[in-house]
Protein backbone atom coordinates (compact mmCIF):
# COMPACT_ATOMS: atom_id res chain seq x y z
CA UNK A 1 0.00 0.00 0.00
CA UNK A 2 1.29 3.48 -0.83
CA UNK A 3 2.29 5.64 2.11
CA UNK A 4 -0.39 8.25 1.33
CA UNK A 5 -3.12 5.59 1.23
CA UNK A 6 -1.83 3.99 4.43
CA UNK A 7 -2.04 7.35 6.22
CA UNK A 8 -5.63 7.84 5.05
CA UNK A 9 -6.69 4.33 6.04
CA UNK A 10 -5.13 4.65 9.50
CA UNK A 11 -6.85 8.02 9.96
CA UNK A 12 -10.24 6.59 8.97
CA UNK A 13 -9.67 3.60 11.24
CA UNK A 14 -8.72 5.59 14.32
CA UNK A 15 -11.21 8.45 13.93
CA UNK A 16 -14.25 6.82 12.41
CA UNK A 17 -13.98 3.12 13.37
CA UNK A 18 -12.36 3.37 16.81
CA UNK A 19 -13.57 6.83 17.90
CA UNK A 20 -10.09 8.12 18.83
CA UNK A 21 -10.95 11.75 18.09
CA UNK A 22 -7.95 13.51 19.62
CA UNK A 23 -5.39 11.48 17.72
CA UNK A 24 -2.24 13.43 16.92
CA UNK A 25 -0.13 13.26 13.78
CA UNK A 26 2.53 11.60 15.93
CA UNK A 27 0.08 8.87 16.98
CA UNK A 28 -1.10 8.45 13.39
CA UNK A 29 2.46 8.05 12.16
CA UNK A 30 3.28 5.53 14.90
CA UNK A 31 0.16 3.50 14.17
CA UNK A 32 0.92 3.56 10.41
CA UNK A 33 4.58 2.73 10.96
CA UNK A 34 5.82 5.80 9.09
CA UNK A 35 7.69 8.99 9.90
CA UNK A 36 5.50 11.90 11.01
CA UNK A 37 7.02 14.06 8.31
CA UNK A 38 5.27 11.86 5.71
CA UNK A 39 1.88 13.11 6.95
CA UNK A 40 3.01 16.69 6.48
CA UNK A 41 4.56 15.85 3.11
CA UNK A 42 1.32 14.40 1.71
CA UNK A 43 -1.29 16.47 3.55
CA UNK A 44 0.51 19.55 4.99
CA UNK A 45 -1.64 19.48 8.16
CA UNK A 46 -3.88 17.28 10.28
CA UNK A 47 -6.89 19.35 9.16
CA UNK A 48 -6.14 18.74 5.47
CA UNK A 49 -5.72 15.04 6.15
CA UNK A 50 -9.07 14.85 7.93
CA UNK A 51 -10.80 16.88 5.21
CA UNK A 52 -9.36 14.49 2.64
CA UNK A 53 -10.61 11.36 4.39
CA UNK A 54 -14.06 12.91 4.92
CA UNK A 55 -14.28 13.62 1.18
CA UNK A 56 -13.28 10.01 0.45
CA UNK A 57 -15.94 8.66 2.79
CA UNK A 58 -18.51 10.92 1.11
CA UNK A 59 -17.58 9.40 -2.24
CA UNK A 60 -17.82 5.93 -0.75
CA UNK A 61 -21.27 6.62 0.76
CA UNK A 62 -23.11 9.16 -1.39
CA UNK A 63 -26.41 10.16 0.26
CA UNK A 64 -29.54 8.49 -1.18
CA UNK A 65 -31.00 11.63 -2.71
CA UNK A 66 -31.88 10.61 -6.25
CA UNK A 67 -34.76 8.40 -7.26
CA UNK A 68 -36.80 9.18 -4.15
CA UNK A 69 -39.47 11.28 -5.82
CA UNK A 70 -42.90 9.70 -5.64
CA UNK A 71 -41.93 6.99 -3.17
CA UNK A 72 -43.99 6.35 -0.06
CA UNK A 73 -42.59 7.89 3.12
CA UNK A 74 -41.96 4.47 4.66
CA UNK A 75 -39.97 3.40 1.59
CA UNK A 76 -37.87 6.55 1.78
CA UNK A 77 -37.20 5.85 5.46
CA UNK A 78 -36.16 2.30 4.66
CA UNK A 79 -33.68 3.61 2.06
CA UNK A 80 -32.25 6.09 4.53
CA UNK A 81 -31.98 3.37 7.17
CA UNK A 82 -30.15 1.13 4.69
CA UNK A 83 -27.81 4.01 3.77
CA UNK A 84 -27.00 4.94 7.36
CA UNK A 85 -26.72 1.31 8.45
CA UNK A 86 -24.11 0.62 5.77
CA UNK A 87 -22.21 3.79 6.66
CA UNK A 88 -22.31 3.23 10.42
CA UNK A 89 -21.43 -0.43 10.07
CA UNK A 90 -18.14 0.57 8.50
CA UNK A 91 -17.59 3.88 10.33
CA UNK A 92 -19.62 3.86 13.58
CA UNK A 93 -18.08 7.10 14.91
CA UNK A 94 -18.11 9.14 11.69
CA UNK A 95 -21.13 11.32 12.40
CA UNK A 96 -20.23 11.66 16.07
CA UNK A 97 -16.87 13.04 14.93
CA UNK A 98 -18.48 15.37 12.40
CA UNK A 99 -20.96 16.70 14.94
CA UNK A 100 -18.49 17.17 17.79
CA UNK A 101 -15.12 17.92 16.21
CA UNK A 102 -15.38 19.13 12.65
CA UNK A 103 -15.72 22.78 11.71
CA UNK A 104 -19.01 22.29 9.83
CA UNK A 105 -17.36 22.42 6.45
CA UNK A 106 -19.43 21.92 3.33
CA UNK A 107 -18.38 18.28 3.16
CA UNK A 108 -19.44 17.68 6.77
CA UNK A 109 -22.79 19.36 6.11
CA UNK A 110 -23.41 17.15 3.07
CA UNK A 111 -22.50 14.04 5.03
CA UNK A 112 -24.66 14.88 8.04
CA UNK A 113 -27.78 16.33 6.51
CA UNK A 114 -29.17 14.24 3.66
CA UNK A 115 -32.13 13.66 5.98
CA UNK A 116 -33.29 17.23 5.38
CA UNK A 117 -34.93 15.96 2.20
CA UNK A 118 -37.33 13.99 4.40
CA UNK A 119 -38.58 17.04 6.31
CA UNK A 120 -41.54 17.77 3.99
CA UNK A 121 -42.66 14.13 4.26
CA UNK A 122 -42.19 14.18 8.03
CA UNK A 123 -44.30 17.34 8.27
CA UNK A 124 -47.10 15.66 6.30
CA UNK A 125 -46.80 12.57 8.52
CA UNK A 126 -47.09 14.78 11.61
CA UNK A 127 -50.06 16.75 10.23
CA UNK A 128 -51.89 13.49 9.48
CA UNK A 129 -51.32 12.43 13.10
CA UNK A 130 -49.49 9.30 11.93
CA UNK A 131 -46.94 9.82 14.68
CA UNK A 132 -46.83 11.43 18.10
CA UNK A 133 -43.81 13.48 17.11
CA UNK A 134 -44.58 17.17 16.68
CA UNK A 135 -41.16 18.35 15.54
CA UNK A 136 -39.26 16.98 12.52
CA UNK A 137 -35.97 17.59 14.35
CA UNK A 138 -37.04 15.20 17.15
CA UNK A 139 -38.10 12.62 14.58
CA UNK A 140 -34.76 12.85 12.73
CA UNK A 141 -32.70 12.87 15.93
CA UNK A 142 -34.41 9.69 17.11
CA UNK A 143 -34.01 8.03 13.73
CA UNK A 144 -30.28 8.79 13.54
CA UNK A 145 -29.79 7.83 17.19
CA UNK A 146 -31.46 4.46 16.76
CA UNK A 147 -29.21 3.61 13.84
CA UNK A 148 -25.91 5.10 15.01
CA UNK A 149 -26.44 4.10 18.62
CA UNK A 150 -26.71 0.48 17.61
CA UNK A 151 -23.35 0.47 15.83
CA UNK A 152 -21.55 2.50 18.48
CA UNK A 153 -22.90 0.16 21.16
CA UNK A 154 -21.95 -2.84 19.05
CA UNK A 155 -18.41 -1.49 18.79
CA UNK A 156 -18.30 -1.01 22.56
CA UNK A 157 -19.48 -4.55 23.24
CA UNK A 158 -17.17 -6.05 20.64
CA UNK A 159 -14.33 -4.50 22.57
CA UNK A 160 -15.74 -6.43 25.53
CA UNK A 161 -15.88 -9.79 23.76
CA UNK A 162 -17.24 -11.63 26.78
CA UNK A 163 -20.50 -9.70 26.39
CA UNK A 164 -21.10 -10.20 22.71
CA UNK A 165 -20.31 -13.12 20.49
CA UNK A 166 -21.80 -12.08 17.15
CA UNK A 167 -23.58 -9.26 15.34
CA UNK A 168 -27.24 -10.16 15.02
CA UNK A 169 -29.11 -7.16 13.66
CA UNK A 170 -31.61 -8.31 11.08
CA UNK A 171 -34.14 -6.66 8.81
CA UNK A 172 -36.99 -7.50 11.29
CA UNK A 173 -35.03 -5.53 13.93
CA UNK A 174 -34.81 -2.55 11.59
CA UNK A 175 -38.53 -2.81 10.80
CA UNK A 176 -39.26 -2.93 14.55
CA UNK A 177 -37.15 0.22 15.04
CA UNK A 178 -39.00 1.86 12.17
CA UNK A 179 -42.31 0.94 13.79
CA UNK A 180 -41.21 2.49 17.09
CA UNK A 181 -40.08 5.63 15.28
CA UNK A 182 -43.35 6.04 13.44
CA UNK A 183 -45.43 5.30 16.53
CA UNK A 184 -43.48 6.12 19.73
CA UNK A 185 -46.57 5.47 21.89
CA UNK A 186 -45.79 1.75 21.53
CA UNK A 187 -42.55 2.12 23.48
Amino acid sequence: MKTEDKIKEVTKHLLFRQGVFKVTTQQLSEYAGIERTAIHYYFHSRKNLIDTVIREVMQEFPPPLSGMEGLAFETKLERYIDYYSAKYKKYPYLDVYLITHHDKSESAEKMLYPFENLIPDIMIWIRKNNTEYTDPADFLAHLMSMISGYYISLDFFRKKQEYLTAEKQTWPDVKRFLGLLLNPARI
